[in-house]
């Protein structure tokens, strides 16, 4: 076991009594309460509410960013299993409060990247995730697969693999602008390399992971496999002042760090 510590490295009115609202959602298929405002998000109280979010922003045209500028807030527990909708392409940009509650996924894939949200340029942040996420392709994760936005206070204990590359406890990839801040794993993270405890991939010298702590198991297959027990590998970005005290590694112990896997190139890890 390595433990690591490393500094930079409506449809209207229902009735007079009923004073919330209910918003039509973008696509018309389905309404959530409130409206979307900071005071009074939409709030997401069912499976059913999470998945049509979800298709909703994975059926969005690639490129757009959805519900720039809107809340949504989960408001109890929630189990989902579903197929993954769109592509990395498809750009969640709201803000995301799971108000510490779990979602306990069930995904099971053969999609190139399985997460909850393709992209996201928004803010998403205080939530449990339970259950398992694996794909027989690569790219796995619970929050995203890309993050461009924050991802704030998520806290991991789903088992997460992926048979191909690229897997991690929170997001697979940080990229340019990035902000993964406050967030643990303890799940079982597995790739065939690039396998990384809350991260799989810091790719963007923007980008940022700080305060965050691993104590799952994490380990890569390959023989070349590469794992890090905060992130597997930086190709740039910042990698600061966190905590692994989780088991790290792969087939023959290749590249395998506490902290970080592999550095490709100079950066502030």
């Amino acid at each position: 076991m390595k433990k690591t510590i490393f500094g930079i490295f409506a449809l209207g009115l229902l009735s007079v009594a009923h004073l919330t609202t209910l918003a039509i959602r973008e696509n018309n298929v389905q309404a959530y309460e409130g409206n979307g405002a900071e005071a009074t998000p939409y709030l997401i109280s069912t499976s059913d509410d999470l998945v049509a979010l979800l298709n909703e922003v994975g059926n969005s045209t690639a490129g757009t960013k959805i519900h720039q500028n809107k809340y949504f807030k989960l408001t109890s527990d929630i189990s989902i299993s579903r197929t993954v909708v769109g592509t990395y392409n498809t750009q969640f940009a709201g803000t995301f409060d799971g108000d510490g509650h779990t979602i306990t996924l069930d995904y099971a894939t053969s999609s190139e990247g399985t997460a909850l949200f393709n992209c996201n340029y928004g803010t998403i942040k205080n939530i449990n995730f339970a259950g398992s996420v694996s794909t027989t392709n690569k790219y796995a994760s619970t929050v995203c697969v890309y993050n461009f936005g924050k991802v704030i206070n998520v806290h991991n204990a789903a088992s997460v693999t992926a048979t191909g590359v690229c897997s991690g406890g929170v997001i697979v990839k940080n990229n340019s602008n990035g902000v993964v801040e406050g967030c643990s794993n303890s799940g079982e993270i597995k790739s065939s390399s690039y396998s990384g405890g809350v991260i799989s991939w810091s790719g963007a010298a923007s980008s940022v992971l700080k305060d965050c702590v691993n104590t799952g198991r994490v380990y890569s297959t390959s023989a070349t496999g590469i794992t890090g027990g905060i992130c597997g590998i930086i190709d740039a970005g910042t990698v600061k002042d966190s905590i692994n005290d989780g088991e790290i590694g792969s087939s023959t112990e290749n590249c395998v760090g506490g902290g970080v896997g592999y550095i490709r190139k100079d950066n502030n890890a």
